[in-house]
């Protein structure tokens, strides 16, 4: 997952839940049920349209990847990535509409994606681990008890930790849902061992971080 500017967005997301505004059928994961994969599967076609959907993704094409990853659901429906793509579209679009919706759905796919990999990935993990966080930060922001919401995501971020416990991506996430639960110290060792592993933190989540900590 690329590490998309995340204090904006969950800021964002605390102040903005507007509703979805109607999407044509081919860029809603898995045609929105008004398709259905055939019985022929075509793996490495279906592969290689994921990759191109990738590449559409981190040039900022939501649109067209999201086309990409549904051809790609249709030609091979037990492959992991056409899911997992569909999760972190649907994650981008809960910054612009139907905040906790698209963030549950996006949670969902998660899931689909994770119960197709022959073994577990980090990757995904973290990115999983990140949408439950995100979804406890909603609910603490507007009142509710996120607490659920946390105890999950630190539950899989153990288990991606247990496949590889330096990976920055998933540190970095993990430190995001240590602000949360106020356990700043905690939060601040993750930044630096993602930093000593390759990835900075915002350095204005940092600065935050250290003066919470002087207030103690």
């Amino acid at each position: 997952m690329t590490q998309f500017s995340i204090l904006c967005l969950l800021a964002s997301l605390f102040m903005f839940t507007g509703f979805a505004s109607a999407q044509p059928a081919n860029e809603l994961p898995m045609y929105n049920g008004t398709k259905s994969p055939g019985l022929e599967i075509d793996a490495a076609n279906s592969t290689r349209k994921s990759e191109l959907a990738w590449e559409l993704v981190n040039q900022g094409n939501l649109v067209s990847a999201m086309r990409l990853f549904n051809e790609a659901w249709l030609l091979n429906p037990d492959d992991p990535a056409p899911y997992w793509g569909f999760a972190y579209i649907t994650g981008i679009r809960s910054q612009s509409e139907d905040t906790l919706t698209n963030l549950e759905t996006s949670i969902r796919y998660y899931n689909m994606a994770r119960q197709r990999m022959r073994a577990p990935n980090v990757r995904l993990l973290s990115d999983l681990a990140f949408a439950h966080t995100t979804v406890g930060a909603y609910h603490q922001a507007n009142g509710n008890d996120p607490r659920l919401s946390f105890r999950l995501a630190d539950e899989i971020f153990s288990q991606a930790e247990a496949v590889d416990p330096n990976f920055a991506p998933m540190l970095l996430n993990r430190s995001f849902l240590e602000y949360y639960r106020e356990n700043y110290p905690r939060a601040l060792a993750l930044t630096e061992k993602a930093a000593a592993y390759g990835m900075e933190a915002d350095p204005d989540f940092i600065s935050e971080l250290q003066s919470l900590i002087g207030r103690r």
